[in-house]
């Protein structure tokens, strides 16, 4: 019981002690929910966002050193690209200098094909910059085909020559030499040029001089999607085409072209659209055997169709849907016309006077010798004349008709 007694005595005076102690002058910090983190917190949370996002970007700087390192992209175009390219096209390929994103994009600059200073523009084709959209991985582990890595091509102020000889061959469609044993021998890509300018040259047509047909086409806007042995497609939109030798040339504004044709030239198809085309010019190319005088113009669409594998007859084939504004006509003596048109033409000289048709304006349209309008409008013979019908030239001499003459007054 002494023991006890002494214990709970001494346990009441260090409880009394420990009342009278001041308290601790400790400050308390008092947090709410919607106070912002601590400085500490911040920098933790800053590093574990920022750690991720520099370990991927030293991923990619070593990526990309590896890549330079062991993909030399000029090295690859001058000893593997631009081989090929000349074994294909039987001509010398130069370039200047190169750039490369190491990705995909290697941009050519101041590409030269085919050097000759006897060609109207120099070279088969000057180029101020060709960007090529490449498969690098492909390019590299595939150097037998390197065509086969190539997807598109976009080409800045090209300026191009291209020559139709009279057996109807493109001198492009001569020039590139597939491979046989490749699997790409047909390119499966996308072609587009800006600012581009065409010299073209047709043997095939000839003026009434016997000049071959020549067109000069500027500022060009070309897309061509290549489909292997497939018909490639291709559009242009030509803002300027000057037809003819200087100084007699023909200006053709908005010129628009689209068709199909078959990889190696043998057959295609071609529709041109021009709103404002002198009369004077097909004629001068279509019609050169008859002695015309024609003035005023014509617009619409011109629908061309070739095929090497067709008779030599056949080979052509036009059509056109237009319209004739204010068109006039005078037949000229010549001893290339018809019997019967010659005969009269003769009665018409003997008393001073030509044939020819004034104001001939209204929708027409043409195909496979055939000729067709409605409502067309003319003035001959001293009146004006509203024609319908159709007429149809199997041979040159013995033309057959079927139309409907009304004369509108006398």
């Amino acid at each position: 019981m002494p023991n006890r007694s002494r214990s709970s005595s001494r346990d009441r005076l260090l409880r009394l002690r420990l009342l009278r102690r001041p308290p601790l002058s400790r400050p308390v910090a008092v947090v709410s929910p919607s106070s912002s983190p601590s400085p500490r917190r911040k920098k933790a949370r800053f590093v574990k966002i920022l750690a991720p996002l520099v370990l991927v970007a030293l991923l990619v700087l070593a990526g990309a050193f590896y890549v330079r390192q062991t993909v030399d992209v000029e090295r690859i175009v001058r000893t593997q690209l631009i081989p090929q390219l000349e074994k294909r096209l039987n001509a010398r390929v130069e370039i200047g200098r190169i750039e490369s994103d190491y990705r995909s994009r290697v941009t050519l600059h101041d590409v030269v094909i085919g050097r000759d200073a006897k060609l109207p523009l120099g070279a088969l084709a000057q180029i101020e910059s060709a960007t090529l959209n490449l498969d690098l991985p492909r390019l590299v582990f595939n150097r037998d085909d390197v065509l086969a890595a190539l997807k598109s091509v976009d080409l800045q102020s090209p300026r191009v020559v291209v020559q139709r000889d009279a057996q109807g061959v493109l001198n492009w469609a001569k020039l590139w030499k597939s491979a046989p044993q490749s699997v790409s021998s047909r390119w499966n890509g996308t072609l587009t040029a800006q600012n581009g300018r065409v010299w073209f040259q047709d043997a095939t047509i000839l003026s009434r001089r016997g000049v071959p047909l020549v067109a000069d086409m500027q500022s060009v806007a070309l897309k061509v999607v290549a489909n292997g042995d497939e018909a490639a497609t291709f559009s242009a939109q030509i803002p300027q085409t000057f037809v003819g030798h200087k100084p007699q040339q023909t200006l053709l504004r908005n010129v628009s072209l689209d068709g199909k044709a078959e990889p190696a030239g043998k057959w295609f198809s071609l529709r041109a659209k021009c709103a404002q085309i002198p009369v004077a010019l097909p004629i001068e190319y279509s019609i050169r055997n008859w002695p015309l005088t024609a003035s005023g113009e014509i617009g619409g669409a011109l629908q061309i169709a070739f095929d090497s594998g067709a008779p030599q007859s056949r080979r052509f084939a036009l059509a056109a849907q237009a319209v004739a504004r204010r068109v006039s006509l005078q037949l000229n003596e010549s001893p290339n016309l018809p019997v019967a048109l010659r005969k009269w033409q003769t009665r018409l000289s003997q008393k001073g006077e030509t044939f020819s048709v004034q104001e001939i304006s209204g929708a027409f349209s043409f195909g496979n010798r055939a000729f067709s309008t409605s409502a067309m409008t003319l003035q001959t013979l001293g009146a004006s004349w509203e024609i319908d019908g159709e007429a149809a030239f199997p041979t040159a001499s013995q033309p057959v008709f079927s139309l409907s003459l009304q004369m509108r007054d006398a």
